[in-house]
């Protein structure tokens, strides 16, 4: 007589939030989160254990309906892991912009970056043996859901690959052991609690740098690997596609063999899990930090070039992640040294976003460095009344020390560039006015000239207060003063009467004659 089947669904999560996330509307942002906790079992509590049990993956079949309510709408666990792509693509471009810049920060520090770009040959699968309620599972990265090669798993591969390069000659043979005994690189040791020798691989100086060492006969003091690897990214998400396992002896792996033996009339049971598709590029960055004072080894440049041979050879020869054995986790290099023409691109626009959004953000906090510019553009006294002094945008800033500052470095540049135009009394006053709204003080320009004054002898000074006090061309005249009796200052003073008050230049014959003979005494002699 046949049993009913009584079946249970769950997911491994709140029935709210089950509710929420079996709306029409949801896209699974992260697949990593719906792969380890949004799957739907199908628990059976009574069926015949005679009968097997479907041959269905409620992750990979599509005939598995997502949600109870909505048969066979959202299709199987590759289709939300298609829907997840576009937000899978911009977390990934910004780790790649993040390992990037660290790399270029750490380089700039004396450390030497190695960057690989590859892509992948057979397929990659790794992570098989974490916990999964399917039994068989693949690694993803916990914030984006994507695939990854954590970077413990590249050391150890690079680790197995240097050892296994010892080991071998140039065709890949393995060597005779008398050979690698004669030049240590086996040695014998004994074993503490079995008290029998042994065969160890004995680790090179330039392996103990890389990877580090502990403490022990040889080595007082025990050091830190001078290798730093970072976890490896695709540069975009890449394809996923099912693989099978096909145990064809299911009933004596059951029972250990107790039962029934390896007969051929047990039926096999495909077992489907996740990979990797081939075509997928990821890229490699391995740092190579200064060296240590218990380094044993200290040519960097030799330990670059080991390193880089290390990874190089981890990836296109003995493969990275499960079943490397029978051809999975290959690459094949296509750069190195450089970060691939894409991540390059993605830096540079991140880098002018940031740039962009710095300056949004100070504009924000500081709205007065929109007038500044203005300011900084004046070419003269005229523009910089205009732009500055008497613009009500810029007075509404004008306490501020930036702008003042702004303002004055301005004054200063067109008062030095023509300190004959400038009139001291009313601009130095009209300057002196307007910054001490902002605390800061003005110098006008007789107080230069006085300092310079007080540098002169008093016959000098004497000369010079009189040709200042001329007022007009005839007070000259009438003084009956000689040019050639008047001291360098003086000159220099007559000089600017006859330019700037009493127009010599453009004036009649007499005038430009005796403005003439003063610039002929002022000139220096041979």
């Amino acid at each position: 007589m046949p049993i009913n089947v009584v079946s249970k669904q769950f997911r491994m999560v709140s029935s709210e939030l089950s509710t929420c996330l079996a709306s029409a509307d949801f896209k699974a942002a992260n697949f990593g989160l719906y792969h380890n906790r949004f799957l739907q079992y199908h628990e059976d509590f009574e069926r015949k254990t005679e009968e097997p049990r479907p041959n269905r993956d409620p992750r990979l079949d599509s005939k598995v309906s997502f949600h109870p309510e909505a048969h066979n709408e959202r299709g199987d666990e590759l289709t939300i892991y298609r829907e997840a792509r576009p937000a899978q693509t911009e977390l990934l471009k910004k780790i790649h912009i993040r390992q990037a810049h660290y790399c270029t920060a750490m380089k700039k520090t004396g450390w030497i970056p190695i960057i690989i770009h590859a892509r992948l040959t057979s397929p990659f699968i790794t992570g098989m043996g974490i916990d999964h309620p399917t039994e068989t599972n693949l690694l993803l990265d916990r914030n984006t859901g994507v695939p990854f090669i954590p970077a413990s798993g590249q050391k150890g591969v690079m680790r197995l690959a240097l050892m296994f390069d010892s080991l071998q000659d140039r065709d890949g043979n393995w060597r005779d052991e008398g050979d690698l005994l004669a030049e240590k690189i086996l040695i014998h040791k004994n074993n503490k609690k079995t008290k029998e020798t042994e065969l160890h691989w004995n680790e090179s100086p330039e392996f103990k740098t890389l990877f580090g060492f502990l403490a022990g006969k040889e080595d007082n003091d025990g050091c830190a690997g001078n290798l730093v690897i970072l976890d490896a990214y695709p540069v975009t998400p890449p394809e996923i596609g099912t693989d099978i396992l096909n145990p064809h002896y299911p009933e004596y792996y059951r029972d250990s063999g107790k039962k029934r033996g390896p007969t051929e009339d047990q039926s096999p049971i495909p077992i489907k899990f996740l990979v990797v598709k081939e075509g997928a590029e990821f890229v490699f960055r391995v740092l190579l930090r200064p060296l240590f004072s218990a380094s044993v080894f200290t040519d960097r440049e030799q330990l670059r070039t080991l390193a880089e041979w290390a990874i190089i050879n981890t990836i296109e020869q003995h493969g990275i992640g499960g079943k490397t054995a029978i051809g999975y986790g290959h690459f094949k290099m296509l750069s190195q040294g450089n970060e691939p023409a894409a991540i390059i691109r993605w830096t540079v626009e991140e880098e002018g976003k940031q740039t962009k959004l710095r300056e949004k953000r100070e504009q924000e906090l500081k709205p007065w460095l929109a007038v500044i510019k203005q300011i900084t553009d004046s070419l003269d006294w005229g523009q910089l009344k205009q732009n500055a002094l008497d613009n009500e945008k810029v007075k509404a800033y004008q306490t501020q020390s930036e702008v003042a500052s702004a303002v004055k470095s301005a004054a200063e540049r067109i008062r030095g560039g023509n300190p004959k135009k400038w009139n001291e009394e009313k601009r130095d006053q009209l300057m002196a006015d307007w910054l001490a709204q902002a605390g800061l003080t003005w110098e006008p320009l007789v107080s230069t000239a006085t300092q310079a004054a007080s540098s002169l002898s008093p016959n000098e000074t004497a000369a010079v207060e009189q040709i200042k006090g001329l007022k007009e061309w005839d007070d000259y005249l009438k003084t009956k003063i000689n040019p050639t009796d008047l001291p360098r200052p003086a000159l220099q003073a007559l000089r600017d009467k006859m330019k700037n008050d009493w127009n010599c230049e453009n004036g009649k014959k007499p005038k430009k004659d005796a403005l003439k003979q003063v610039k002929a005494l002022l000139r220096p002699k041979p």
